[in-house]
């Protein structure tokens, strides 16, 4: 989202609000992880109704914006991962021994 400048600022205020979460909870990551797809899937999909006339509108762009935002979703998984994978020791600093949950 290079046009939007508060882009960065959003997902950060997100991100912060999922660790508060988190730690809130006690669970392990994968539930709030879960929370916040569900929570995207419904404002995304929220987004292209309102940016209907009509609900036969609606209808017709269905498969439209789910593919659009499955593969927006799909990038983004795949940068954020690849991320993790090439600073995995920076950001994971383990004892010998931990499972991870």
């Amino acid at each position: 989202m290079s046009n939007d400048p508060e882009f960065k600022n959003r997902s950060n205020a997100v991100i912060d609000f999922f660790n508060e979460q988190m730690q809130k909870s006690g669970l392990p990551p994968h539930f709030t992880a879960a929370s916040g797809a569900y929570a995207a899937a419904r404002f995304a999909v929220w987004a292209a109704a309102r940016n209907t006339v009509s609900v036969d509108e609606l209808k017709t762009r269905r498969q439209h914006v789910i593919d659009t935002f499955a593969e927006g979703h799909r990038q983004m998984l795949e940068e954020h991962f690849d991320e993790y994978v090439n600073n995995y020791d920076q950001y994971f600093q383990q004892k010998p021994g931990v499972i991870l949950p």
